[in-house]
């Protein structure tokens, strides 16, 4: 609902000065309205949105408006379930302002024109996650057409995927296509997967930049793979820039890019930054393991520190991203940290570490001494007569296997045979398997023992006919048989 103050409104009107508004979305309503579309349709330019957690299917921006996700990007979700766009801005009045939202499966087969993310005209979008996107022709997020003076600040573009199987292969993350400036500002663009099998050379991993003027600020690239899987042998196709394929020289400052795979049709691995640039600061490597080189502000409580993001990962702190420093962060205000559990064990850390490591998250806020971190149960070794399995001592028990400790394993554990109740000519002997096949015997079973009181008998050696008697029709059979064996 528009809340407006009646003098506010009077002296408006009487100046010929219009007021921006305030609207509110949320999903489980409680707002002026439970979707964004409606929203933005009755906004106008200079107001705001604000977003509740929840998950809605489109934005389309096509105002000069700020739409922000009151909750951030992990409780404020966009997700186009592979139907369509997940974002599209398109507006002729200014630059449109995002912040706070996670966009994803967004999916588009239009022949390149858009994309799952669509920037076709200026707007600045922070932190902001795009994420499990899908195309066959341009990266997860394109920028086109006017768009220039467009800012991403602080976005990840994270496992993202272009399957192209024919025309032009642009860009796993950014496919920037614009006549103007965009800026990226602490982005982070990892893990973005480009494919492509037609006659033709694949082109950047991480972006593809045809802007007049690209600038990287504090970025980390990494992880992104272009692949030319082409099984032609008489022509080479080329996977060219497995991080960044630049038609223009760009400009990069204190980015890190590291980890990326560009593989030709014939095994080839290509380079990781294709074009020229500019700049200083810039780590450039094959390996992302630069421990000890690449150092970032790392928030120990309320405690700020320098430190590999390996190292504050370990430490239980928050990991402010490559090349940040103390002065930059506030880990004052960081309000992330809660327990973790690892192998039985607590720790201090917050989600993403935590999830990292392979622990359990215990929510924020939670501590060390008021969560109980439960162990997970021992694999060792379980002792099936003379074989050994690896399991846990609940299946090795109901399996009716011998234990052999927490700490034993099938490799320095020697199982023995088990014995079981066998009968021999009338009489029970407690042997294994294969003494008792050995004895011409009846092997009763695993485990079992005579002490059991198995029941063998007395062997009849005359009973021929196994009747329990000895008698005329036992030497009418013998005698039936009379003769030279065949």
């Amino acid at each position: 609902m528009r809340r407006k103050l009646i003098n506010c409104l009077t002296v408006c009107l009487l100046s010929g000065i219009t007021s921006a508004d305030t609207w509110t979305v949320d999903d489980d309503g409680k707002a002026d309205f439970n979707n964004i579309g409606d929203c933005i349709n009755a906004a106008s330019d200079g107001d705001t949105i604000n977003v509740y957690p929840g998950t809605y299917d489109f934005m389309y921006v096509y105002k000069n408006i700020n739409i922000i996700g009151i909750g951030g990007p992990d409780v404020t979700i966009v997700d186009a379930q592979l139907n369509n766009r997940a974002f599209w801005c398109d507006s002729n009045s200014g630059v449109a302002y995002v912040e706070g939202f996670t966009f994803t499966r967004g999916y588009l087969d239009d022949g390149g024109i858009t994309g799952p993310v669509n920037v076709a005209s200026p707007v600045h979008m922070k932190n902001c996650v795009i994420t499990k996107c899908r195309s066959l022709w341009t990266g997860a997020v394109r920028v086109q057409w006017s768009s220039g003076g467009t800012l991403f600040e602080d976005v990840v573009v994270e496992g993202n995927m272009q399957m192209v199987t024919n025309s032009s292969s642009r860009g796993g993350g950014f496919d920037i296509d614009v006549d103007n400036n965009v800026v990226l500002r602490r982005c982070t663009i990892q893990n973005n997967f480009s494919q492509r099998s037609d006659g033709g050379d694949i082109k950047g991993g991480a972006i593809y930049n045809n802007a007049y003027s690209l600038q990287l600020e504090e970025c980390v690239i990494s992880s992104n793979t272009i692949i030319h899987t082409n099984e032609s042998t008489s022509y080479i196709f080329k996977a060219l820039g497995s991080a960044i394929f630049s038609v223009n020289p760009f400009h990069m400052d204190n980015t890190i890019i590291c980890g990326n795979i560009g593989l030709w049709n014939n095994g080839a691995q290509g380079t990781q930054i294709n074009g020229g640039y500019s700049g200083s600061g810039n780590v450039v490597s094959t390996n992302c393991d630069s421990t000890g080189q690449v150092l970032g502000a790392c928030c120990l409580e309320t405690e700020c520190t320098l430190a590999t993001a390996y190292d504050c990962g370990v430490a239980g702190g928050t990991f402010k991203g490559m090349l940040t420093t103390c002065e930059q962060v506030d880990c004052m205000d960081d309000g992330n940290y809660g327990a973790c559990c690892v192998d039985g064990n607590c720790a201090s850390s917050t989600q993403y570490i935590c999830d990292s490591l392979g622990g359990v998250w215990q929510g924020k806020f939670t501590t060390c001494e008021n969560v109980a971190c439960t162990p997970p149960p021992a694999i060792a070794g379980c002792c099936l007569s003379d074989d050994c399995l690896t399991t846990v001592e609940t299946l090795c028990d109901s399996l009716g296997g011998t234990w052999q400790g927490d700490s034993s394993d099938c490799k320095s554990n020697a199982c023995e045979p088990w014995t079981g109740a066998c009968c021999v000519s009338g009489s029970c002997l407690d042997v294994t398997l294969d003494e008792c096949f050995s004895a011409s015997g009846s092997f009763v079973g695993d485990l079992s023992t005579c002490a059991d009181g198995v029941d063998c008998g007395s062997e009849c050696l005359g009973d021929i006919n196994n009747d329990g008697m000895v008698n005329v029709t036992d030497l009418l059979t013998l005698i039936s048989v009379w003769g030279v064996c065949p």
